[in-house]
Formats: C-alpha cells, structure tokens, sequence
C-alpha cells in the first residue's frame, strides 16, 4: 500500500436489499460518494466498474440475473485487498442468503383452479412475482429461462377468460412444460366432441336423425358460453350445450323423425347451426329435394 494511502479515510463498497432491489452502494469518509472518486483512490475496484452507469454515479442497481457474479467478484476482490485496510467490502447477510437460480425450488408448481366460468392462476403460498420474469420464496429466486418473451407475459396472467381457454390448453400449457414449468390445470381439453349427430334414413317425406352424447348431458355446465365449445366436469370440447340443441330439434329419446314440412324447416332454419356435430350422412341430406319454399309457406298458413 502506498505511503499516502494511510491517510486515507475509510471507504466502503457495499451490496444491500431493500424490499426486492439490490443495491451497489460507493461511500468514502461515511459520504455517498461517486465512482470516478473511488476508482481515483482505488483502481483496484475496476472489476466493479461496469455495474455503474457512468463515473459519477455513486450506486448501481443489480439486476438480479446479475446478483450471483457481482457477489462472487466482490468475494474475489475482498480477498485480493485484504491489505488495503481502508477499502472495506460488505455484503448485508440478507443479501449474503440470497440463492439465484434458473429452475423453481421442487415444490412449486403453478394451480390453475377452474371456477366461476374462469381459469385462475393460484401461487403456492409465500410465493412472489417480480418484474422481469423472476420469482422469489424466501431467500430463492428464479426465472424460466426457456419461456418466449410473450409466454413470459402469457403465464402471468391471474385469470384465462373463456375467449383465451382454447389456446391456453392447447398451446400455452405445452409451452410451459417445454420450458420446464410445473403446472396443476383443473380444466382440460378434449378434441372429442360433446355431441355426434347422425343421418341415418332419408326418404322421400322422411328424415331420421339420432344423438349420441360423448359427455353426459347432465354434466354440461349449462351457463358456459363459447361458440362451439362447451364443459363437461372438468373437460373443456367441441359442442353444444343440451338446451341449444333442444332449441333446434326436439327427441324422443335417442332419435327424431322429421316428416314433410318439417324437414323444409329444418333445412331452412336449423341445418346450418348443426352440421358442424353430424359425422354420418350428410351428403345424402344436403342432396335431398325439398318443395319450393314459397310453396312451403303458403300451404303452412293456408
């Protein structure tokens, strides 16, 4: 140390938290003071230089991502000056227990809970969101390093809207599993329609059409609203709602037959809206004559 550095006062670079931000702190003779001042004094400091915005700043704030490497070069240079005893390097023990990592601890995992017609995120307890894609329980933080930009956004929403549940449950949830996040999803997503409708006599002046729920009617949540798509339980699939089909035809039991005028009506006025569920016998139903329709109006109210 030379000669003229015993005079010097004491100077301390210190690494503090307050609240969820990291602080790089320069003070000299108990006063903040700026980094040009301290590199002046101690170029030995120049490993920690870069955190600064420019030399006359006289703190840094460290990003998290950052925090592991600025520790571990504050430890190095601690041990490289142990002889300048007026260059004092502190690490707050709060900061000191800080672990960082890329991955969540093993007992978090993301709840998505299904209720009153939303999906709703749900943290583990304790658990924090901070900015830029980190997570803090306790003293651990950590981020997903393989989430997109916009999944990054995407797994922060607190509530699914039910214009989002298709998406989510087939294309969001695959990406957060590739990135490495462990999720519990109360709702699910089957391809499997609710509902087949099936053609299975025309004739002329006839017309035969069966049912077949691939979910139970009863288990349909009846107030769910999402064109072409219903729930059942826990399974969100193609469909429709009982009442909706009800409104376009009405069964006896399993099969209805439609007879004259009927199938001019049915045609006209339901056939377009329940296509989309009949898998059998459409080409025959969509080549079957039917009388004109004025004709059709003028003998109905004759």
């Amino acid at each position: 140390m030379g000669i003229s550095r015993l005079f010097y006062k004491d100077t301390h670079v210190t690494l503090m938290r307050c609240d969820e931000q990291f602080t790089l702190a320069l003070t000299y003779a108990d006063r903040p003071s700026s980094l040009g001042e301290i590199l002046w004094r101690w170029p030995e400091i120049e490993p920690i230089a870069h955190y600064f915005e420019g030399e006359d700043s006289e703190e840094a704030d460290i990003p998290i991502i950052k925090l592991n490497t600025l520790i571990q070069t504050l430890f190095e240079l601690e041990a490289k000056c142990t002889r300048l005893r007026k260059l004092i390097f502190y690490i707050q023990p709060e900061v000191r227990r800080v672990r960082v990592q890329n991955a969540p601890p093993p007992e978090f995992f993301l709840t998505y809970q299904w209720k009153e017609g939303k999906l709703r995120r749900v943290y583990p307890e304790g658990v924090v969101e901070l900015p830029d894609g980190w997570y803090r329980l306790d003293e651990l933080y950590w981020f997903y390093p393989g989430l997109s930009g916009i999944d990054q956004k995407r797994i922060r929403r607190e509530h699914i809207e039910k214009h989002e549940l298709l998406e989510f449950l087939q294309r969001d949830l695959s990406a957060y599993a590739g990135a490495g996040v462990r999720y519990i999803c109360e709702l699910h997503y089957d391809t499997i329609s609710a509902l087949e409708l099936s053609i299975e006599l025309v004739e002329s002046g006839q017309v035969q059409i069966r049912r077949k729920w691939n979910a139970p009617p009863e288990h349909i949540d009846s107030n769910f609203d999402l064109e072409g798509y219903v729930i059942a339980g826990r399974t969100l699939r193609p469909g429709i709602r009982p009442s909706v089909l009800a409104s376009h035809l009405r069964f006896d039991g399993e099969v209805t037959t439609l007879r004259g005028i009927e199938i001019a009506c049915f045609l006209d006025d339901h056939y377009p809206a329940l296509k989309p569920w009949i898998t059998s016998g459409t080409r025959q139903f969509d080549g079957l004559s039917t009388p004109n329709r004025t004709e059709i109006m003028r003998n109905r109210f004759s």
